[in-house]
């Protein structure tokens, strides 16, 4: 066996090998980065081919064993050659190792790329999983994990896997999942929840379960044909996995396939889960007149779900806590969407959200909270200043420059320099009639105005700048300060459009109550508590002293004994006394 040499080899005399597992997507922005670099720098690891053995018309040829991206980024970069080390003709053994070493054993493998590797090694090794797991150094579950992705994802899967980049985070459990149901299935979970954020395995747990609609789970009877009108009973479709076994299970065990058995039409399938929950509704609410409906709150719903079920059952409550039935606040509700769907429980609501999407607080009687009166007299003005807009972008597309308060040109000129032309010419840049309206323009004598052309194209800008098309009730406060700076620089009056909307748009006679009760509750109170009289400054009758300046004792400052006498004069008082009792006794005794 000769030793491998580096040598410079042209790109079309080497010929792939189809032991490679890398999958290659030319459109991903790593493939792009490396194409660009290589066309600046070249190829600086080279690629390892060996002689290609076999037929005569692959004389010359060679094999490639490992740097199939750097090969196909060469060429696209519009190298003729790169540099390769050639192997000669090593065995098939021998070549094996090398791509494996270069391409199996690499740590940033996709699940596609690992299952090609693993059903690589299978062929190589007559299906011995143990084998295969041992040279990959993975458990023998890993490789048949593998094998299972390689040989079930269907087409649609495997290329939103390759080319699309919301898809890279999909893991080899989320794809073992998929891989494990039948292809048409794993094409309609792509089609219905494959966009957006990529699932929890828990989560696209569940979405399986949805999806793969197994009639065992069916809240409804399967024998009931009168569900819904001319439409047959589940138990007698032919719409169904057990009626075509051979193509949609891998088991002949009827038990299996009875408990496995799903429904085909998911049309179907959803309007008799409704038609189901319509009639629960019914017959719960002779019962519950109170009944409010509920989505689990661990559900994720998407936009045209949440506008489904809100259509269905309005004020679908999608925010709630658990509750006991006799529990203050409690209320019954009926499962409308998730794991319980058909099933009473006592919830007590937090939220729910209406048609558009919004959210919408709930009181404790599971309808709708009141909103504060501030906070609609905002939305009410907020609706008001919405028809301003409106009628402003009708009059601001109908003002002539004539009409232009200040000095016309000079106005129009600013407005072009600052908010830019609506350029409706741009595309007509090689017409020769251009040039007659500029000449037209230029002549004195002319009925053409340049002003008018620039006001032409100016003005739409300041209507587009004025169209609001959002929620009517939120109108920001740019908008409204936009209109007012327009209105003045035209001379429309908005102050007056304003008052014919508030006209047009009037406070509900309800609120007039409301405010009256709010003026109650904001009203001061007057204070009960009297007023603290003003501290009197005393003086002692003895030694004169007072509030501020109280006299010194042993025990500290004096404090009023009487209204004018301190405690320091009448303990003088009271040693003086006592003196002349002591005297007085002594003279006794004498």
């Amino acid at each position: 066996m000769s030793e491998p040499k580096l040598s410079t080899l042209r790109i079309v005399d080497i010929i792939p090998s189809g032991d490679n597992p890398r999958i290659i997507n030319e459109k991903s922005a790593g493939f792009i980065e490396l194409v660009v670099s290589v066309r600046a720098m070249g190829v600086i690891v080279p690629v390892h081919v060996r002689d290609c053995p076999g037929r005569m018309e692959f004389k010359g040829k060679y094999e490639l064993l490992a740097g199939d991206r750097r090969l196909q980024a060469a060429a696209r970069a519009g190298w003729a050659e790169i540099p390769a080390v050639c192997h000669g003709q090593i065995g098939d053994e021998e070549a094996f190792e090398i791509t494996f070493a270069e391409n199996f054993a690499r740590k940033d493998l996709t699940p596609l790329e690992q299952g090609k590797a693993v059903e690589t090694l299978l062929v190589k090794y007559k299906g011995d999983a143990a084998a295969a797991a041992s040279k990959m150094g993975k458990s023998v579950r890993w490789v048949l994990q593998r094998k299972a992705i390689h040989n079930n994802l269907s087409k649609q899967w495997r290329k939103a896997i390759t080319e699309d980049p919301d898809y890279k985070d999909y893991t080899a459990s989320h794809l073992q999942l998929i891989a494990a149901l039948p292809q048409n299935i794993q094409d309609e979970i792509l089609e219905d929840h494959g966009y957006g954020e990529v699932p929890t395995v828990k989560e696209l747990e569940k979405t399986i379960a949805d999806s793969m609609r197994l009639l065992s789970k069916a809240p409804w009877d399967l024998n009931d044909g009168g569900l819904i009108d001319k439409v047959k009973a589940c138990s007698k479709c032919t719409k169904r996995s057990s009626s075509q076994p051979g193509l949609f299970d891998d088991t002949t065990d009827t038990e299996t396939i009875k408990r496995n058995d799903r429904c085909l039409d998911a049309g179907c399938w959803r309007n008799k889960m409704t038609a189901h929950l319509q009639k629960r509704a019914e017959q719960l609410k002779t019962e519950y007149p109170n009944l409010i409906f509920a989505v689990m709150p661990d559900e994720k719903v998407d936009y045209y779900e949440k506008e489904r079920l809100t259509g269905l059952w309005p004020d679908t409550v999608f925010e709630w806590k658990s509750a006991k039935e006799n529990s203050k606040g409690a209320l019954p509700a009926l499962v409308v969407y998730g794991e319980k769907t058909g099933e009473l429980c006592w919830i007590r609501p937090v939220a729910t959200v209406d048609r558009r999407g919004q959210a919408k607080r709930l009181g404790k009687d599971g309808k709708p909270a009141k909103k504060p009166l501030k906070q609609r007299q905002a939305e009410l003005k907020s609706k008001r200043w919405c028809a301003v807009l409106r009628g402003l972008v009708s009059k601001v597309q109908k003002v002539e420059t004539e009409a232009i308060p200040d000095d016309e040109v000079q106005t129009v000129l600013m407005l072009a320099a600052v908010f830019g032309t609506i350029k409706n010419h741009q595309y007509n840049y090689r017409d020769d009639n251009l040039w007659d309206t500029f000449r037209k323009l230029s002549n004195a004598d002319a009925h053409f105005k340049a002003t008018d052309m620039l006001w032409g194209m100016v003005r739409p800008v300041l209507a587009q700048r004025l169209t609001y098309n959002d929620a009517i009730t939120r109108v920001p406060e740019h908008y409204i300060d936009e209109a007012k700076q327009t209105s003045k620089l035209l001379g429309i009056d908005i102050e007056a459009m304003f008052a014919e909307q508030v006209k047009a748009i009037r406070e509900p006679k309800s609120w007039a109550k409301e405010k009256s009760a709010n003026k109650k509750k904001n009203k001061p109170k007057k204070s009960t508590k009297k007023a603290k009289k003003k501290t009197e400054i005393r003086t002692c009758r003895k030694c004169g002293c007072t509030n501020d300046k109280p006299c010194m004792t042993e025990e500290g400052p004096c404090h009023w004994v009487e209204p004018d006498l301190c405690s320091a004069c009448v303990d003088k008082k009271t040693k003086s006394k006592s003196k002349k009792s002591v005297r007085t006794a002594k003279k006794k005794k004498d």
